[in-house]
């Protein structure tokens, strides 16, 4: 199954659903569940207040070995209508914004709150829940606190633990959680790109709309001026003041969903400066990670350029890695004219909130792309079916994998910094001694791409508790039967069949295991 990415045309009218009042009434919180008051505060008078059904909570940890109490204020507003699909929305808010979406130029403020509210309310019809994060403002974070944009792993970690609270809290249903976010919020996009376990903390979001989104932090910081620029690499991709986050691209990468080179001059440069445009790095990017999902990309013909040439860069990625793209029915491009500029910003004006809300609910629930897929982890964990740990924390760790079911074969080729990779046949499809009463060879091709240190642990979980009668390891034209201990290890107990790879890198090894 291909992913499929929606690039909304100009078609769509301004939704009447702000006009609609709100029930008074919320949906009921579940049993054990106190409802929380709106907080003094919570939004600024001088921008339209929440809604009456919306109301303030606060997700409150502790990181482990500290003793200094995380807080992530939020904002939730429940379904106005029963509903058994219990999905909801995450909000994610852009730059100079905070979890009321208030600006601080006051008309700004006042359209960013109507078209919060807007979105409010369809995501209420729909039966949903939706709810938005605090997180500072751009420039204005204090000591202690972390910046909006969700690539920082600060701001990670508040989102999984503000989506774990949602789902204990208010039954909401982790294989229906969707993800809006604009401009800096359009970080929704690395987000998704960074959580593929349904199964893990906080889940896994079944679909995503991006509105002006950043989807390059290379881009965003090259591009913008010097001290916002400035800024942005401090709060985000970590530089000390004056240091270059060159220097260190991974923070690049982890905030990005597509990260970009110029190979005639050794980085990005903004867009007009060097043409033709940079490409996307295919071993750095984590839009792979969004196979299989269900993504819209929506902008302003007003958008600046280096907004518009993220979206065309993301679009020919891809498209060039084969995965499908969808237009809308008129065959329009990668933005539309559906929104409006005013003095130079970016702005809600126009923003059609049904049309989020309808094209979400129309997605189905979680799913997993079906091979062949690469995905690029960038740290220890649950990746897809894949547990990676990697060799060096802090880098990105590419992987391709494929399954050949008629062969009973797993393909995982073109790895890099890979300690151990683990797996369940099971999850895969494939066949192993206890599926049934005909067992059949296993088949796993394996290959690295490090020079450095090629070796790594392919580790099956599922393998049963009796040990294989032979496993045979072929590199090229050369085949050897390998004894327990010498190459492979076999724990009863778990299950478990370890693969011990120590081989050349570059090179094909083809292991073969008979039950």
């Amino acid at each position: 199954m291909k992913n499929r990415l929606g690039f909304l045309g100009g078609a769509l009218l301004i939704s009447a659903v702000g006009t609609v009042a709100l029930a008074a009434a919320a949906a009921p919180v579940p049993p054990g569940s106190s409802r929380p008051q709106v907080a003094p505060g919570c939004c600024s008078t001088s921008v339209p207040r929440l809604p009456a059904a919306a109301f303030c909570d606060a997700v409150i940890w502790t990181e482990p070995g500290s003793s200094t109490p995380i807080v992530e204020n939020i904002v939730v507003h429940p379904p106005s209508v029963q509903s058994l699909e219990e999905g909801m929305i995450l909000m994610f808010h852009g730059s100079y914004e905070d979890q009321c979406w208030a600006k601080n130029d006051l008309n700004q403020g006042q359209i960013v709150a109507q078209k919060r509210n807007e979105l409010f309310a369809a995501a209420a019809a729909q039966g949903w829940w939706t709810v938005t994060f605090n997180g500072c403002t751009s420039d204005e974070c204090a000591p202690g606190q972390h910046n909006a944009t969700y690539g920082s792993p600060e701001m990670d970690r508040n989102a999984v633990k503000v989506i774990e609270h949602m789902v204990t809290n208010y039954g909401i249903d982790k294989t229906k959680i969707y993800g809006f976010g604009y401009s800096m919020g359009g970080d929704v996009l690395n987000f998704a790109a960074r959580h593929l376990d349904a199964d893990a903390d906080g889940g896994m979001l079944a679909g995503v709309w991006a509105r002006s989104a950043v989807t390059s932090a290379a881009m965003k910081y090259e591009c913008y001026p010097a001290g916002h620029a400035a800024t942005f690499a401090e709060n985000i991709l970590e530089a000390a003041p004056g240091e270059d986050p060159d220097d260190d691209p991974y923070p690049f990468v982890r905030a990005s969903s597509i990260h970009h080179f110029d190979a005639s001059h050794g980085h990005f440069d903004c867009p007009g400066v060097h043409q033709p445009l940079p490409t996307a790095d295919p071993d750095q990017s984590l839009a792979h990670n969004l196979a299989g999902r269900h993504v819209t990309l929506s902008g302003a013909a007003g958008d600046p350029d280096d907004i518009k040439n993220q979206y065309l860069i993301f679009d020919n990625f891809m498209g060039a890695m084969g995965y499908d793209t969808l237009v809308d029915p008129n065959g329009q491009q990668y933005y539309q004219t559906i929104f409006n500029m005013q003095g130079g910003h970016l702005t809600w004006g126009g923003f059609d909130a049904t049309a989020v809300v309808n094209f979400l609910a129309r997605q189905p629930t979680v799913e997993y792309p079906a091979p062949p897929q690469t995905t690029i982890a960038l740290a220890d964990g649950r990746w897809y079916w894949f547990t990676i740990k990697q060799d060096a924390v802090g880098e990105i760790t590419p992987f391709s994998w494929d399954t050949e079911l008629a062969n009973n074969r797993v393909s995982i080729t073109e790895t890099s910094n890979i300690s151990s990779i683990a797996f369940n046949l099971a999850d895969l499809g494939l066949q192993g001694p206890q599926s049934g009463s005909a067992p059949r060879p296993v088949l796993v091709d394996y290959q690295t791409l490090d020079t450095a240190s090629p070796a790594a642990d392919i580790i099956i979980s599922d393998y049963g508790a009796s040990p294989p009668t032979n496993v045979i390891l072929s590199i090229g034209s050369l085949s050897q039967m390998l004894a327990q201990g010498a190459g492979w290890d076999h724990y009863p107990a778990t299950g478990k069949l370890v693969l011990h790879d120590g081989g050349r890198a570059m090179a094909l090894h083809q292991w073969r295991i008979d039950p």
